[in-house]
Protein backbone atom coordinates (compact mmCIF):
# COMPACT_ATOMS: atom_id res chain seq x y z
CA UNK A 1 0.00 0.00 0.00
CA UNK A 2 2.85 2.43 0.66
CA UNK A 3 4.22 1.82 -2.91
CA UNK A 4 0.40 2.71 -4.05
CA UNK A 5 0.79 5.88 -2.50
CA UNK A 6 4.25 6.73 -3.22
CA UNK A 7 2.74 6.25 -7.20
CA UNK A 8 -0.01 8.27 -6.53
CA UNK A 9 2.52 10.89 -5.21
CA UNK A 10 4.47 10.84 -8.12
CA UNK A 11 1.56 10.91 -10.49
CA UNK A 12 0.41 14.27 -8.57
CA UNK A 13 3.22 15.97 -8.98
CA UNK A 14 3.90 15.04 -12.95
CA UNK A 15 0.11 16.59 -13.40
CA UNK A 16 1.24 19.26 -10.91
CA UNK A 17 4.03 19.95 -12.95
CA UNK A 18 2.63 20.06 -16.22
CA UNK A 19 -0.23 22.31 -15.03
CA UNK A 20 2.23 25.06 -14.01
CA UNK A 21 4.00 24.66 -17.52
CA UNK A 22 0.66 25.14 -19.31
CA UNK A 23 -0.11 28.27 -17.06
CA UNK A 24 3.83 29.66 -17.38
CA UNK A 25 2.64 29.45 -21.11
CA UNK A 26 -0.35 31.15 -21.34
CA UNK A 27 0.99 33.76 -19.09
CA UNK A 28 4.15 34.70 -21.58
CA UNK A 29 1.64 34.24 -24.85
CA UNK A 30 -1.27 35.65 -23.78
CA UNK A 31 -0.83 39.28 -23.25
CA UNK A 32 -4.38 39.96 -22.08
CA UNK A 33 -3.86 37.71 -19.08
CA UNK A 34 -1.94 39.08 -15.80
CA UNK A 35 -2.40 35.81 -14.09
CA UNK A 36 -3.70 32.30 -13.43
CA UNK A 37 -4.89 30.80 -10.42
CA UNK A 38 -5.55 27.12 -10.21
CA UNK A 39 -6.71 24.47 -8.26
CA UNK A 40 -7.98 20.36 -8.81
CA UNK A 41 -8.75 17.73 -7.02
CA UNK A 42 -6.10 15.44 -8.39
CA UNK A 43 -7.95 12.21 -7.77
CA UNK A 44 -10.82 13.67 -10.55
CA UNK A 45 -7.99 15.19 -12.55
CA UNK A 46 -8.81 17.06 -15.28
CA UNK A 47 -12.41 16.86 -14.62
CA UNK A 48 -11.61 19.31 -11.21
CA UNK A 49 -9.13 21.34 -12.34
CA UNK A 50 -10.54 25.26 -12.13
CA UNK A 51 -8.63 27.94 -13.88
CA UNK A 52 -9.30 31.70 -12.81
CA UNK A 53 -7.64 33.73 -15.67
CA UNK A 54 -7.27 37.74 -14.21
CA UNK A 55 -7.39 40.01 -17.31
CA UNK A 56 -5.35 43.10 -17.09
CA UNK A 57 -7.22 46.11 -17.13
CA UNK A 58 -7.00 47.38 -20.57
CA UNK A 59 -7.85 44.06 -22.03
CA UNK A 60 -10.49 43.51 -19.69
CA UNK A 61 -11.88 47.02 -20.70
CA UNK A 62 -12.05 46.07 -24.03
CA UNK A 63 -12.52 42.28 -23.78
CA UNK A 64 -15.31 41.79 -21.73
CA UNK A 65 -18.55 43.28 -24.15
CA UNK A 66 -16.88 41.42 -27.09
CA UNK A 67 -17.93 37.46 -27.43
CA UNK A 68 -15.84 36.54 -30.17
CA UNK A 69 -12.42 37.86 -28.12
CA UNK A 70 -13.71 35.77 -25.08
CA UNK A 71 -13.99 32.82 -27.27
CA UNK A 72 -10.55 33.43 -28.81
CA UNK A 73 -9.18 33.79 -25.20
CA UNK A 74 -10.30 30.28 -24.15
CA UNK A 75 -9.05 28.49 -27.00
CA UNK A 76 -5.74 30.31 -26.70
CA UNK A 77 -5.69 29.13 -22.78
CA UNK A 78 -6.84 25.44 -24.23
CA UNK A 79 -4.46 25.22 -26.99
CA UNK A 80 -1.58 25.87 -24.29
CA UNK A 81 -2.78 22.75 -21.44
CA UNK A 82 -3.15 20.81 -24.93
CA UNK A 83 0.99 21.50 -25.39
CA UNK A 84 1.11 19.74 -22.20
CA UNK A 85 -1.15 16.66 -22.52
CA UNK A 86 -4.28 18.28 -20.74
CA UNK A 87 -7.68 18.17 -22.15
CA UNK A 88 -10.68 19.90 -20.50
CA UNK A 89 -13.67 17.99 -20.98
CA UNK A 90 -16.00 21.44 -20.88
CA UNK A 91 -13.85 24.42 -20.92
CA UNK A 92 -17.32 26.09 -19.48
CA UNK A 93 -16.75 24.80 -16.18
CA UNK A 94 -12.58 24.45 -16.23
CA UNK A 95 -12.04 28.20 -17.50
CA UNK A 96 -13.35 30.93 -15.67
CA UNK A 97 -11.94 34.88 -16.62
CA UNK A 98 -11.86 38.03 -13.84
CA UNK A 99 -12.17 41.14 -15.31
CA UNK A 100 -9.99 44.14 -13.60
CA UNK A 101 -12.21 46.77 -12.16
CA UNK A 102 -11.18 50.23 -12.81
CA UNK A 103 -11.69 51.22 -9.22
CA UNK A 104 -9.30 48.21 -7.58
CA UNK A 105 -6.77 49.41 -10.44
CA UNK A 106 -7.28 53.12 -9.05
CA UNK A 107 -7.06 51.80 -5.19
Amino acid sequence: MKANNNSNSKVTLKLNINVRKAITLASNKIIEIELIEYSADWSNFPNSLKLKCHLTYDSAHTLAPNIEQHTLLIKQVQQCFLKQGIKFRDFRKNITFVYADKEADKA
